[in-house]
């Protein structure tokens, strides 16, 4: 085996012990290296969980959710209940149908001047295993049980879950649309929360279609001035995993000059330039590399999180590249040093 060839072997084995047995101050950096690559992570994570919170309590006041109605009140409209209820189908749309008020009734098991309003199954998929859905404020409990309506039908009920401003239904009892039903006086729509309302709102008030000749206008309760989607999409910490990379390269660096009396070592024993670059450069392999499985280990263990895994690992991939190439770029200087200059600043 040539000299160079042997010597270079040999340094590779000698890298790898180093670092196996925290020799030459690398264990807190490793340290350091596991602590970004999961916290990183980690904080993503979260801020997507939070996210997550965010947008559910503004769609409970009415974000995201319209109603495709007359540009004037006193003109009312017939909208195509077919075209209405294809909106469910449409991408970011969650559900979508006609709500067709049908008066009020006095109920005794729920109270007087109760709101009836008959629903699409698409806007409301529950109406399809039950007979009546009871608002949220009308009944304490949250069990099904029997409800005796107006006309003397003993109906199977079920309570409704609190629903989004917009489909003001909470006081109300719901009941499925008829059939023979193909037009209504509104068509409502929830989009998904993390849909863009520039987008998606257009595209479902161009899909719906007016029996007559009246425009058709979408309304919502929600005054929306900052799309919190889009905020969290330019977020600043979104830099973060490349912020860690420089952090951990640059420590990575200030260890690598506070050990020069080790590297002078190598290069007063015989060890060529080449042969210390490559050592130093398999040592920050090492610890990118440590980084990188720290955060795709914890994208792994994280999975109740809204966060996705794939990008997280690419996150920490990204990170640990610029961890090598800053650490790099720092200490590229030390095996192109004199071993005699190296072994003064010991």
């Amino acid at each position: 085996m040539p000299a160079d060839r042997w010597a270079t072997s040999a340094l590779v084995r000698e890298a790898v012990c180093n670092v196996a047995s925290w020799r030459a101050r690398l264990f807190p950096v490793l340290i350091l290296a596991v602590l970004m690559g999961a916290g990183g992570v980690a904080f993503a994570a979260g801020e997507a969980l939070s996210l997550d919170h965010q947008v559910v309590e503004l769609q409970a006041q009415g974000r995201l959710v319209i109603d495709i109605t007359s540009v004037d009140p006193k003109r009312p409209v017939a909208i195509d209940r077919t075209s209405c209820e294809a909106l469910s189908t449409q991408p970011d749309v969650t559900r979508a149908g006609l709500a067709v008020p049908s008066g009020f009734s006095d109920i005794g098991q729920l109270g007087t001047g109760v709101g009836i309003v008959a629903v699409s199954n698409t806007l409301f998929p529950q109406i399809r295993h039950t007979d009546v859905l009871v608002g949220s404020a009308l009944r304490a409990s949250v069990s099904d049980f029997r409800l005796l309506m107006p006309d003397g039908r003993v109906a199977q009920a079920r309570m409704l879950a609190i629903q989004p401003r917009g489909l003001d239904v909470n006081s109300a009892i719901l009941v499925g649309l008829d059939p023979t039903v193909t037009t209504g006086p509104s068509c409502r729509v929830v989009f998904d929360p993390h849909a863009d309302p520039t987008q998606v709102i257009g595209r479902a008030l161009a899909s719906v279609q007016e029996v007559g000749d009246q425009p058709l206008v979408a309304s919502t309760a929600y005054a929306e001035n900052i799309n919190p989607v889009t905020a969290y999409q330019h977020r600043p910490t979104r830099l973060l995993p490349l912020l860690l990379g420089l952090l951990g390269g640059f420590a990575a660096a200030m260890v690598n000059r506070a050990r020069v009396g080790e590297l002078a070592t190598y290069r007063l024993s015989g060890t060529s330039r080449r042969s210390l670059a490559l050592l130093l450069g398999l040592e920050q392999c090492f610890l990118a590399g440590t980084l990188a499985t720290a955060g795709a280990l914890a994208a792994l263990a994280l999975t109740a999180y809204p966060i996705s895994r794939l990008a997280a690992s690419l996150a920490s991939v990204a990170a640990a590249a610029i961890w090598i190439l800053t650490a790099m770029v720092l200490s590229i200087d030390i095996p192109l040093r004199r071993p005699t200059d190296l072994a003064k600043d010991r």
